[in-house]
Formats: C-alpha cells, sequence, structure tokens
C-alpha cells in the first residue's frame, strides 16, 4: 500500500457504538468559540445525515422542518440525486430548534452555518483533533452512517440514504 495514499484515506468507520460515543462527547464539549460550537453542531448532524461535507456545510434553514424535525429537499452535488427526507431523533430537532432562537436570520435561503466551507472544514478537523480523534474525518462519519445503514437495512437502503447513483458504489 502506498504509504501516502494510507495518510490521506486513513479514515476509519465508527461502530454503532462508537458513534453514540461520538455524539455524547460532542453533546457534552463545551466549545469556547462559535465556529468551535458551529463544528459541534455540523458533527453531530453528519452523525445521523450522512451527507457529504459541502452539502452539509450548505444546509438552509429552509431544508429544515422544525416542527417535525425532517431535512428535505437536499440535492446531491455529484450525483444530482435527491436524498430521501430524514427525520431527526427529538433530541437533535430540539438542538435546530435552540440554534434556530439564537440566530439572526432564519429564512429558508439562509444558510445553517454561515460561515465559508473551508473555516467549516478547517474547524471540524480542530475539533476531532481536541477529541483525540485524528484518524477520523467528517467523511470517515459519512462513510459510518453509510455502514450503519447498510448493516442494518441492506445496501439498496444505504445507496438511497447516502444518494449513490448506484448500489455498487454503496
Amino acid at each position: 500500500t502506498n504509504p501516502v495514499r494510507v495518510r490521506l484515506d486513513g479514515d476509519r468507520i465508527l461502530a454503532p457504538a462508537e458513534m453514540r460515543a461520538l455524539v455524547t462527547t460532542l453533546e457534552q464539549y463545551d466549545a469556547k468559540r462559535i465556529p468551535e460550537q458551529d463544528a459541534v453542531d455540523a458533527l453531530i448532524l453528519q452523525a445521523h445525515l450522512g451527507l457529504r461535507a459541502g452539502e452539509l456545510f450548505s444546509l438552509t434553514w429552509g431544508n429544515i422542518d422544525l416542527t417535525t424535525g425532517t431535512v428535505h429537499g437536499v440535492e446531491s452535488r455529484k450525483t444530482r440525486r435527491m436524498y430521501p427526507d430524514k427525520t431527526l431523533p427529538e433530541w437533535q430537532a430540539d438542538r435546530l430548534r435552540a440554534r434556530a432562537k439564537k440566530a439572526t436570520h432564519t429564512g429558508k435561503d439562509v444558510r445553517l452555518f454561515d460561515r465559508a466551507q473551508a473555516a467549516m472544514y478547517r474547524e471540524c478537523r480542530l475539533l476531532l483533533n481536541k477529541l483525540n480523534l485524528p484518524d477520523l474525518s467528517i467523511h470517515g462519519i459519512r462513510k459510518s452512517v453509510g455502514s450503519i445503514v447498510f448493516d442494518t437495512y441492506g445496501a439498496r437502503a444505504a445507496a438511497s440514504w447516502l444518494a449513490h447513483a448506484n448500489v455498487q458504489t454503496t
């Protein structure tokens, strides 16, 4: 194996118990700065949605129905397929409602994370490093979500959940 390739694709896939532990750790994390809190919220949301990072960072308040806690209308930038509507667990919907109350603008075209994507990638990387998870990335969380859905519901469900163009990709 090419050592450079291993370093670039060193993501590990989390088991369901590890994913729960990550989310619990993130929920309890005391963010000192607003960008760091954005990274916490993004990673917690990613642990359920499994979007590509750019799609996650581009979510708008219009993609989220705060009444039902449903994320809808998200298109994959890579495959141009629509992700299925995803109903968030109630605790996660409550986190988004609290975030909406703090936000100055929540119009349907206003992004959930109001900072540049490069800044969000950086903050997520810094946060994962602080949590002593240097071998995990936001894409590794996506792969973990896909793996959990695959193990629970099968390949077709995982392909749909991740908006893959075909099941072989999954």
